[in-house]
């Protein structure tokens, strides 16, 4: 699945957030967004998944218009926000069964690296780290073509992080990924490509020393 989008501007009151941003993320490529609080990252995301409208710009999916607005809650794009909203009064073997349908995809899910150790909690009784861990997981494994991870890290330890990091990997080989993390470090040892949202601008990124020319990090 090829995802595109061009030109695409939002403003909020005399606020522009994004300015003309144009991108591209094809089947088996991970997309890393950087950008400090504010400058854009999660009101894009926003706007891909059709949660928010822009105020101009083109989406295609696979070279067809594409239109998140209007599109939203058909199964094209799975989001996954910093804060993930699941049932605290379930618990997490239950909670499975509900978002992944039974078979070989719920199975990957129950006996994902680390999950074995929450299917007998609450949902209520997790962690922050641990409901992100679980989020991550189960957003993976919805059939999704397109895939947005908003601070998939957060709150994690080093061990889980690695989990997660494994598991995006794993999908990305079908699926399209766009993650923003200010781990910054963890979200470019696994993208294809990234940049950094500055200005309303997408400023492309190759490595550390970029992140630090542009005064993102020291």
């Amino acid at each position: 699945m090829k995802l595109v989008g061009i030109n695409i501007s939002k403003k909020f009151s005399n606020n522009t957030v994004l300015d003309s941003v144009s991108f591209q993320v094809d089947t088996g490529e991970i997309f890393g967004l950087f950008g400090r609080n504010g400058s854009g990252k999660s009101t894009l995301l926003k706007i891909l998944f059709g949660q928010l409208e822009a105020d101009s710009g083109d989406f295609f999916l696979n070279q067809e218009a594409y239109k998140p607005y209007k599109s939203f809650g058909q199964q094209k794009v799975a989001y996954l926000p910093q804060s993930n909203m699941y049932p605290k009064n379930l618990k997490v073997r239950d909670l499975i069964p509900m978002m992944i349908p039974e078979g070989e995809t719920q199975d990957k899910v129950f006996y994902a690296p680390g999950i074995e150790n929450y299917t007998r909690k609450w949902v209520g009784s997790l962690s922050e780290g641990e409901r992100t861990h679980l989020g991550v997981v189960l957003s993976c494994h919805l059939p999704h073509p397109v895939l947005l991870l908003d601070e998939p890290f957060s709150m994690t330890d080093p061990l889980t992080i690695q989990n997660i990091k494994d598991q995006i990997v794993k999908v990305s080989e079908y699926k399209s990924i766009i993650i923003t993390d200010h781990y910054y470090k963890d979200v470019l040892d696994i993208t294809t490509k990234s940049a950094l949202m500055q200005d309303g601008k997408l400023l492309e990124i190759k490595d550390v020393e970029d992140l630090r020319a542009h005064g993102y990090t020291r």
